[in-house]
């Protein structure tokens, strides 16, 4: 525990619950702040192992994985769950969303 969390402990005289990527708690815990369900909330992440992994396990909307330049695309089925789409930029994930190829 950081050392953040423990002045938090002593504040509130409460255990610190301490969560994050890429543990489905995470996502459950976004989606609830936002007020919406986790099948209406979407991941754009460029991680596959940690952004869109915890998101599909949290059963959100369909995660997109923005690939990094220096990431092969063969290694996107690498991943377990592999992401939904896999874009090359973040330009090209919003290109996809503002055309509405993204939401279909």
């Amino acid at each position: 525990m950081g050392p953040v969390a423990a002045l938090f402990e002593v504040a509130t005289g409460r255990d610190a619950l301490t969560f994050g990527k890429p543990a489905p708690a995470t996502y459950l815990e976004a989606a609830s702040l936002l007020g919406l369900p986790p099948d209406e909330v979407a991941m754009i992440g460029d991680d596959a192992e940690v952004d869109v992994a915890g998101a599909k396990r949290a059963a959100w909307a369909p995660p997109s994985w923005c690939r990094a330049a220096s990431t092969a695309p063969a290694t996107s089925g690498a991943f377990s769950p592999p992401p939904d789409a896999v874009y090359p930029s973040f330009a090209a994930f919003a290109a996809a969303l503002l055309d509405g190829s993204r939401l279909a």
